[in-house]
């Protein structure tokens, strides 16, 4: 028979493991609590990538292609990987947000002011060429996959 001491011992151990598990079990009976990422508008994602100069080789590289014109300044912004973000699934209206976000962006680093950016916005030739260049890159998508 073990002594006195080790038997105050086991008993010890198998009492703090029977807590253990007790607690263990009781916490399974809760449901998971996940914390809710707080709700970021796009404009917020623009801003704040804007302000660690995600977009800075984006907004040269367009500004590049402006010089040529419009449609490929459109184009170099359609298929820039940034604009995965725009692809959030099941909120097609974030996506947009996102996009005229990032273009107005584009526009105010580009030195120009808010009746410019919405007038170039509203013009008929960049919804032309914004258009185009959606179906372009709609286009090469389908024939990629196929």
């Amino acid at each position: 028979m073990a002594s006195t001491c080790k038997q105050q011992k086991r008993t010890k151990r198998a009492a703090t493991k029977a807590k253990q598990n007790r607690v263990a079990r009781s916490h399974m009976r809760e449901p998971l609590r996940y914390a809710q990422p707080p709700e970021l508008s796009a404009e917020d994602i623009v801003a704040t990538a804007m302000a660690h100069g995600a977009y800075d080789d984006l907004f040269s590289t367009m500004k590049e292609a402006e010089a040529i014109d419009q449609r490929s300044m459109l184009n170099v912004f359609v298929q820039s990987p940034l604009l995965e973000l725009a692809a959030y699934p099941g909120d097609m209206r974030f996506g947009t947000r996102y996009m005229m976000a990032l273009l107005y962006t584009y526009r105010a680093w580009d030195g120009a002011d808010l009746q410019a950016i919405d007038a170039w916005l509203d013009s008929p030739e960049f919804v032309a060429d914004f258009a185009a260049a959606i179906e372009a890159k709609t286009m090469a998508l389908e024939s990629s996959q196929n």
